[in-house]
């Protein structure tokens, strides 16, 4: 079985978040993956990320202005080459771990969500969120 995950990030205008979120995947125990970034026509320094981040993990796509989320990602989707897909926000920090308990759940699985912890720009938690399934918390 192929493991590759294509983790998913679209983005606009958001270079210093992007930025920890970037630093957030890149840490991942699960080592294998790709990052597909799509950036929707940012004026800032987001099209120069390739400068930044010298990984070969992480491609970047400059497009024009869509201002359409689901043509974006069905676009990041399109240029992916893993097994598996994860979206990811340009403001999300991941556990190191994400990825690697995702793989071993999807063992017995065909779909995971998770849950959520809202971070003030300190990256102090301010409130945890957890999805509850058929009276199962996950």
């Amino acid at each position: 079985m192929n493991d590759l995950i294509s983790v998913i990030i679209l983005t606009y205008n958001r270079f210093s978040l992007l930025s920890k979120t970037l630093h957030s995947v890149l840490k991942q125990t699960h080592n294998d993956f790709e990052i597909i970034i799509i950036n929707d026509g940012s004026t800032d320094e987001t099209g120069d990320l390739l400068d930044v981040f010298k990984d070969e993990r992480i491609r970047l796509y400059n497009l024009k202005k869509q201002n359409n989320l689901a043509k974006l990602r069905n676009y990041g989707v399109q240029m992916s080459k893993g097994e598996f897909i994860s979206f990811c926000d340009d403001d999300d920090l991941w556990e190191t771990d994400k990825l690697e308990i995702q793989m071993t759940y999807l063992q017995n699985h065909d779909f995971i969500c998770t849950n959520v912890k809202l971070i003030d720009i300190n990256d102090i938690i301010l409130d945890t969120h957890y999805i509850k399934f058929k009276n199962h918390l996950y």
